[in-house]
């Protein structure tokens, strides 16, 4: 019988225990650390707040001088096209029945909508329409009414923009001025006579369609800002077209109140006043 020499059976434990050990170790390694129970609800707001569908848009009206740079200013003397110069103390009208269309041809129409621009300063300020609760949608067009439409303009006392309190009702029988403006004007050679031109009566109620020169966006977080110029001379006429001129030169044309040839005239030319400047599409 044969036997291991003794330096062998007398280590054979520690080997044993020496190959052990490795696994002993790599097992050890791949313990790890137990994974963290998930969250439920990882939205660390548990009641967001949805995005809104709705969002306010405003047009400010920029009131111009003749050259269509300045701002207008009161009491200040400009020269008309056909030599007549004028300037005026008081400018005062209604915007109604605003309309913001997308370019599929649907609409969103400002509800009880009627505003009363009132123009004031030297330089003129720009008077702001803010319309709520726009849909969000791009839009392109805008349309509004010059004056008050028949639906309003005989209902009598009326809060608001449509109180009597504002001075734009007639004092000799119901209903709304759609214009007022006041001041001088002088004809060439000629001495200065008042200009008054109140303008009202349902057959001088325009409406202007305007095409925006780049789309409102409307968003959650995007209130546009439309930016209509306003030329005031433009309500002479355009000496281009003669049926358009009003003729200072006649007493009846320089004082216009009420309903008349010369107020029909004059209502549409007030209507080719406005145009869209600009859009800004970056107001929070």
């Amino acid at each position: 019988m044969r036997f291991l020499p003794a330096f062998l059976t007398s280590r054979a434990p520690l080997l044993l225990l020496a190959a052990l050990l490795p696994l002993t170790s790599c097992e050890d390694k791949k313990k790890v650390d137990p994974q963290p129970v998930p969250n439920p609800n990882p939205n660390p707001n548990p009641n967001p707040v949805p995005a809104r569908t709705h969002n306010q848009l405003t047009i400010e009206l920029e009131h111009n001088a003749p050259d269509g740079a300045a701002p207008f200013r009161f009491n200040t003397v400009y020269q008309f096209a056909t030599g007549y110069t004028y300037k005026l103390d008081l400018l005062k009208y209604y915007v109604s029945n605003v309309k913001l269309l997308k370019a599929d041809g649907t609409t969103w129409a400002e509800p009880v909508s009627y505003h009363l621009v009132s123009v004031d300063g030297a330089p003129a300020d720009n008077p702001t329409i803010v319309l709520d609760s726009v849909p969000v949608g791009n839009y392109t067009q805008i349309s509004f009414g010059i004056g008050v439409d028949a639906t309003s303009n005989h209902t009598g006392d009326q809060p608001g923009d449509l109180s009597p309190n504002n001075g734009m009702t007639w004092n000799w029988l119901s209903g709304y001025k759609f214009w007022v403006m006041e001041g001088e004007v002088q004809p060439t050679g000629g001495t200065a006579q008042d200009l008054i031109f109140h303008i009202g009566f349902d057959p001088n109620y325009r409406t202007q369609t305007l095409t925006l020169p780049s789309a409102a966006t409307v968003t959650d977080s995007i209130a546009p800002e439309l930016h209509v110029k306003t030329t005031i001379d433009k309500v002479f006429g355009d000496p281009a077209v003669a049926a358009s001129v009003v003729n200072l030169t006649d007493p009846a044309q320089r004082t216009v109140m009420g309903n008349s040839t010369a107020a029909n005239v004059i209502a549409t030319n007030i209507s080719r006043m406005f145009t869209v400047a600009h859009v800004h599409n970056d107001k929070q």
